[in-house]
């Protein structure tokens, strides 16, 4: 450094600062990986942080892809209006039905008479669509398999494997919004589940995502204690 000055090390001269202002518990999860060193288990916080941060692009695609595959499917069983087809909604749990109510309600108030099954498809969460592939729905939905709305999964794949595939993407994406830990938690794996799903659907849209996401070099970026 010019002047013999020595750089300033962020994290040594914030720690006090943000146990204070975070609580001194929020790095209490990082301390075992950090062999009981607290300035480690920081560098790993902000590392978790990146992590988290990486993966808004892929969890954004599977959950918009996996919206977008299953709408067809159900329009071709319920019709254009199946928000209203009482056969459909009939069959929902409750924590379902008034995610849809809610959904209608809100497209209704912000579109008017211009409101669309889209727009009621694009306020649904991703729980809602992660239902509508659980047992309940087999001989509803996914009587003809999945590979109508997911054309490119494997020929042995089923109405399950795609319920479970969805369902963990959901769980993560969860995880994720509550900032909780995702760096012990496999998120490699966590990533190529998710590009497999996108995949499911579209091979190109997985290639899309794969070739602008961070997730693996910010994995790859993990800090060392030195």
């Amino acid at each position: 450094m010019q002047g013999g000055l020595q750089p300033i090390d962020i994290y040594n001269v914030s720690l006090p600062y943000l146990e204070n202002t975070l609580s001194s518990g929020r790095l209490d999860r990082y301390m075992a990986p950090a062999g009981n060193d607290r300035l480690f288990a920081l560098k790993l916080y902000v590392w978790n942080s990146n992590i988290c941060e990486a993966f808004y692009l892929p969890l954004k695609f599977a959950e918009i892809v996996t919206r977008n595959a299953i709408l067809p499917t159900l329009q071709n069983q319920y019709g254009q209006n199946w928000y209203s087809n009482r056969a459909f909604v009939g069959q929902l749990k409750p924590e379902p039905t008034s995610q849809l109510n809610r959904a209608i309600r809100e497209e209704q108030k912000q579109h008017g008479a211009s409101m669309t099954a889209a727009h009621v498809a694009s306020g649904l969460n991703f729980g809602f669509w992660d239902h509508l592939t659980t047992k309940r729905f087999n001989h509803l939905l996914w009587k003809k398999g999945i590979h109508l709305s997911f054309p490119n999964a494997p020929a042995n794949k089923n109405r399950n494997d795609l319920h479970l595939k969805i369902e963990q993407a959901r769980l993560w994406r969860n995880r994720i919004a509550h900032y909780k830990s995702a760096f012990d938690k496999n998120p490699a794996q966590k990533y190529n589940d998710l590009l497999e799903l996108i995949g499911w659907a579209c091979p190109n849209t997985r290639d899309f995502v794969k070739h602008f996401s961070r997730v693996t070099n910010i994995i790859s970026a993990r800090p060392v204690n030195t």
